[in-house]
Order: structure tokens, then sequence, then C-alpha cells
């Protein structure tokens, strides 16, 4: 049975020719996609074994969040790739993908990175939590940015690859924002 291969990219232009290409290498393509939520959404559908991220995906989840959240939920490993302006095989101007032999081995590589992916945690059945939603998986991805980045929204949002206004109207949806206590002036106490 072929390894499973779902491909995230935005340029519509190259993915045909990276099916082709992977088709050819022996690998079973389970989809193609262009936005991160649509690869959340068709790794629950299909599991792939592999996630091929392009680095210009379209929606408002990025292939940063978007492979975290395949990781995390799904224990599956993601291979970035570059698409390179250029001409392509046929003679025509096109995009180009890594050589074969350079995407193979980084499939193979992911394939790999697998069993230590295993405890992962599923996207259903989290204890006490039920289903994962997007929005869900959304909120979790901020407060594992916001940890990593010792509460600094500015850089939380530079690795979510979000603007801080975006990252705080997140935190307000999700009621991630500090509480500001006030004072009573004559006390000093809350």
């Amino acid at each position: 049975m072929a390894d499973r291969i779902l491909i995230v990219e935005g340029e519509r232009i190259a993915e045909a020719g990276l099916r082709e290409t992977l088709v050819g290498l022996g690998y079973e393509v389970t989809g193609v996609v262009s936005t991160g939520a649509e690869a959340i959404l068709e790794a629950e559908r299909n599991r792939p074994d592999v996630v091929l991220m392009g680095h210009e995906i379209r929606g408002r989840i990025g292939p940063t969040a978007a492979a975290a959240i395949l990781r995390d939920h799904f224990g599956v490993p993601t291979v970035s790739m570059v698409v390179l302006a250029g001409p392509s095989g046929a003679g025509e101007t096109g995009f180009r993908i890594l050589e074969e032999s350079a995407l193979k081995a980084n499939i193979e590589t992911a394939l790999a990175s697998r069993p230590a992916l295993h405890g992962a945690t599923p996207l259903s059945g989290i204890p006490g939590e039920g289903p994962l939603s997007i929005a869900r998986a959304e909120r979790d991805l901020i407060v594992r940015a916001l940890r990593e980045c010792g509460d600094n929204q500015t850089r939380a949002a530079i690795e979510l690859g979000v603007t801080r206004d975006i990252l705080r109207h997140r935190m307000k949806k999700y009621g991630l924002l500090p509480r500001k206590t006030h004072t009573d002036a004559a006390t000093g106490k809350p």
C-alpha cells in the first residue's frame, strides 16, 4: 500500500505537476487543498501519512499554524516545500518543485518520524472536551504560542503569522485577554 500524501498549496499551477511527480514516485495523493483550514478538515477525513505544505497557502490559518495542528492533533508530519519560479521541465514558463530525489528524501524522513508522533492528541475524544473544532484548535494554538513566547503578544503574533491586532482580537474572542483589576483608591485593594 502506497504512503498517502496531502498537498497544501496556494499556487494551482504548481499543484498539478506536484501531484504527477508524487504519483510517479509511488505515493498516493489523498487530496489537494489551498488553505490551512481545508488541510485540517481533509486530514480528519482522509488521514494522510504526510502533508506537503506550501509556504504561500491561503486563508487565516498559515502554514506554521496548520502544521502544528496537523502534528499535535493527528500525528501527521509536514514537509515544507518552496515553489521556485522559473522554467518548468516542459519548456514552458511555470513553477518547479525541488528535485525529485530531494522531495522523496524529505518525504521519507517525515514518514520515518511518524512513530515519534503517535502520542499526539487525537482530534476528537479529548477527555472532557468533546470533538475538536477549528475554533478550539485555533485557541489552543494561540495559548501555546503565547506560552512559548513568554506571554509576549507581539512575538506570538509573529510566530503565528498574524498581526498583533488580529491576535488580540482572537484572544478577546476566546477569553484569553488578561483581565484588568481595578483597585479602590482609598484602600488599594481590588
